[in-house]
């Protein structure tokens, strides 16, 4: 079974960075389920985060510092496939993050019988088997992202308490 479309976009007025990791703040953080309207550039929750981290564009590590998350895994500057993705995020809890080209950053998750594909240009997709979503996430890169170019595994930071 192909990977399944759960919402439709075409979003270039929004930061492609902040929106996928807006994205996977949803999923981690169990916020919100992510639906089309939350990455409109329009949305106040993303434009928040897209004023947090727009000086920071060509630093993914710092806008992901930026954004409440700290980094489990990443590897950047070398050619990266679809399928390395997929294995990566299935490896390393919690299995949510980003990757990126030279110019566009979309975001991956990893769960038993649930992966997501999100591309605030081209929309969320699910599926079942990894196999089906690298497919898409390959029909993607190939309609004219080239060469996936790093990655990083998030997970929320965690924050402080005070105990008295």
């Amino acid at each position: 079974m192909a990977a399944t479309e759960v919402f439709k976009m075409n979003n270039p007025k929004s930061t492609c960075t902040a929106a996928s990791l807006t994205w996977a703040y949803m999923l981690l953080g169990k916020t919100a389920k992510p639906a089309a309207h939350h990455f409109l550039a329009s949305d106040s929750t993303l434009s928040q985060n897209m004023r947090n981290i727009e000086d920071d564009d060509s630093n993914p590590v710092r806008q992901v510092a930026l954004m409440g998350f700290e980094i489990v895994k990443e590897q950047s500057g070398t050619g990266v496939s679809s399928t390395e993705i997929a294995e990566v995020f299935k490896n390393n809890a919690p299995h949510v993050g980003i990757f990126w080209n030279s110019f566009h950053t979309v975001g991956y998750s990893y769960g038993h019988l649930d992966k997501q594909y999100f591309d605030n240009n081209v929309g969320l997709y699910k599926a079942k088997k990894t196999a089906d979503i690298v497919a898409k996430m390959e029909e993607v890169r190939k309609g004219g992202y080239g060469n996936w170019e790093g990655y990083i595994v998030l997970k929320i930071k965690p924050r402080l308490r005070i105990v008295l």
